[in-house]
This record gives structure tokens, C-alpha cells and sequence, in this order.
């Protein structure tokens, strides 16, 4: 019944916060990932392609944009899509190439670029493997 409740609470959040119609499954998808990483420190979403794992991980952010810069590491063909799903799904949100609200880093350059962070405390890492 927990489990419910706060699925559904999370539901009527991110129907505000995100221009988006989550599927059930997707709602539930955030929800874990926030009750996973509260309980252990990190969380692995994966499914099928085309699930929307993605905007799930952006209804996640979404949740934590107050609690300082995100970090998502892609392959670089990712770069533009994360851009474009945050811009439609969560405008509020800032994409930007270096240190803001969010940061973004193509995995090529990634070593280079994480080393070079100001030893400023980054709030959420999210990987996308996408093509590795």
C-alpha cells in the first residue's frame, strides 16, 4: 500500500513538473528510481528501447533541480536529444555545457571535462550508455 501511495503522489508532481503524460509504468519508473536511490545511493533503469527511460530520468531531475547541478555523461549522438527532451518535457530545467542548474558532458570529452570540474558539489550523475 506504501508503494501505491507514494506512486501516486509522485504522479501528481510530475504532473505539474513535467509537459509530459507519463504511462503508468513510466510514473512508477520515477517513483522507484527515487525510493532506490534514497535507500541505496544509486539505481540502474533499464528496459526494453522505447520506454521512455529517458523521461523517466528526466522526471527524476525534475524533482531534485533545487538540490544543485546534475551531471548526465552520454555518448556525443546523445547530446542533442538530451537537450531537446529536457527543452520539451522540462523547459524549466537549464541545459548548459559547463557548471549551472545542469550540466551536460558528451562521454568523449568526459575524462578531459570531469577533471576539469570546480570542486563544486554536483547533486545527481546520470549515465547513459546508450551506444557504448
Amino acid at each position: 500500500m506504501a508503494v501505491f501511495r507514494h506512486t501516486t503522489a509522485v504522479a501528481a508532481e510530475l504532473r505539474t513538473a513535467l509537459a509530459a503524460d507519463l504511462r503508468p509504468y513510466q510514473v512508477r519508473g520515477v517513483s522507484w528510481l527515487r525510493e532506490t536511490i534514497e535507500a541505496h545511493g544509486g539505481a540502474v533503469l533499464a528496459d526494453e528501447m522505447g520506454l521512455g527511460k529517458t523521461l523517466q530520468a528526466i522526471g527524476y531531475l525534475v524533482g531534485r533541480a533545487d538540490e544543485g547541478p546534475q551531471v548526465v555523461v552520454c555518448p556525443t549522438s546523445l547530446v542533442g536529444n538530451w537537450a531537446h527532451e529536457i527543452a520539451r518535457f522540462a523547459p524549466d530545467l537549464r541545459t548548459m555545457l559547463d557548471i549551472q542548474d545542469f550540466f551536460r558532458v558528451s562521454s568523449g570529452s568526459a575524462r578531459v571535462s570531469i577533471a576539469a570540474l570546480p570542486q563544486r558539489w554536483i547533486a545527481l550523475n546520470v549515465l547513459d550508455p546508450a551506444d557504448y
